[in-house]
């Protein structure tokens, strides 16, 4: 039962902070550096995992490289904080803030070249160590990797000290909120596993008191498991906010569109002959209505027209939407009639039209500005 529940805990921490990474990506695609730190503390859990079940297959050498990987994912944490609250530092800058972490993950290279033959031995002590707390076991396979994790939450603690500090000098009262509700799981298990596991040395070393590390490690994994598996809800429950911080950085907005006469002319046949409303709607279809190569109309998007040919169509559907829907209709049918496909390219591509409308609203101003069926409306009006 007790073994039951710390996998249960572990592999959700796991299983859920994979598929936070996943959401993050898809939706967004921006901070990688963050993904790259949530993808690290699930492989870590994922790795605990296997290591509790005694999965032999590869386990040994997964296990002490990936602990390696793994002494940098707070690194990589700090530096996200700071692309994300665009503080943005030199490359020195980070080099320099990564090299405790990188110092230890040496030491874990040494360590392992010094006893590389006796990897599947210390695995097995591993595995014998988190599933038994029989006194008979009295080999310590732990000691060096305590040390080193009191060094990584060491350094981590550091981190979060450093980005309190940029906090209060930024003032960023929207970070600062998410800051204090989205991250504080994190900044708990940081100060509360390197509290344990600083007092736990300290006894063992001053004091010569002994603890089973079955109960000390797998208190602290099912501990650390609860904590990012917080996080983690709390990071998709953001994700569904469209003020979140993990929105795309907001891009300059475009007061007097510097755009080709002919790039314009071809975002404003587009947008007056609504053809966006074709549901097979492609480029291709685009191309040759207009007698243009595909291949022009291609390198048009993303270089003279600053957005792509997807965000351009997708966002004047969620304008028809808004303008045209039916009461009378079903959801499903309004969105067909816009030219969407399915409810889900429809929420993806609501969710990302605050970030897009910044560069093409004020296109569509111009747009209608140089409306020339309108403009004679109003003459003959």
């Amino acid at each position: 039962m007790e073994k039951s529940i710390i996998n249960i805990l572990v592999i959700m921490a796991s299983v859920f902070g994979f598929y936070s990474s996943y959401r993050l990506y898809s939706i967004w695609r921006t901070h990688l550096f963050y993904i790259l730190w949530l993808v690290l503390e699930s492989g870590f859990f994922f790795c605990y995992f296997l290591l509790k079940n005694e999965f032999q297959f590869l386990n040994p050498i997964i296990l002490e490289i990936f602990t390696i990987i793994f002494y940098l994912s707070s690194g990589f944490f700090y530096i996200s904080i700071t692309l994300i609250t665009a503080n943005r530092k030199s490359i020195r800058h980070y080099l320099l803030a990564l090299s405790p972490l990188i110092l230890i993950g040496i030491i874990k290279v040494v360590i392992i070249a010094l006893y590389s033959d006796q990897i599947f031995y210390r695995v097995h002590l591993y595995n014998l160590n988190v599933n038994s707390s029989s006194e008979s076991i009295t080999e310590n396979p732990f000691q060096i990797e305590k040390v080193l994790f009191l060094c990584r939450h060491i350094v981590t603690a550091i981190y979060l000290r450093l980005i309190v500090t940029m906090l209060k000098r930024q003032s960023n009262r929207h970070f600062n909120e998410s800051w204090e509700v989205i991250f504080k799981p994190f900044r708990i298990s940081v100060y509360f596993i390197g509290f344990i596991l600083l007092a736990q040395l300290i006894a063992h070393t001053i004091f010569n008191w002994e603890m089973s590390d079955y109960f000390f490690i797998n208190t602290i994994m099912s501990f650390s498991a609860i904590m990012f598996f917080w996080h983690f809800s709390l990071l998709l429950k953001d994700l569904e906010n469209p003020n979140s911080i993990f929105r795309l950085p907001k891009a300059a907005s475009i007061a007097n569109p510097n755009i080709p006469q002919e790039s314009l002319s071809i975002l404003q046949y587009i947008y007056l002959e609504q053809i966006y409303k074709d549901n097979n709607l492609s480029i291709e279809k685009v191309a040759n209505k207009m007698g243009i190569p595909v291949f022009n109309l291609t390198q048009l998007f993303g270089t003279t027209i600053p957005f792509s040919f997807s965000s351009y169509i997708n966002y004047l559907r969620l304008m028809a939407y808004d303008k045209e829907s039916n009461s009378k209709l079903d959801k499903i049918t309004n969105l067909r009639n816009v030219g969407f496909n399915s409810t889900a390219a429809f929420y993806y591509w609501e969710s990302r039209k605050e970030v897009i409308s910044i560069q093409i609203n004020p296109i569509m101003i111009w747009i209608n500005n140089h409306d020339t069926s309108k403009n004679q409306a109003h003459q003959k009006a």
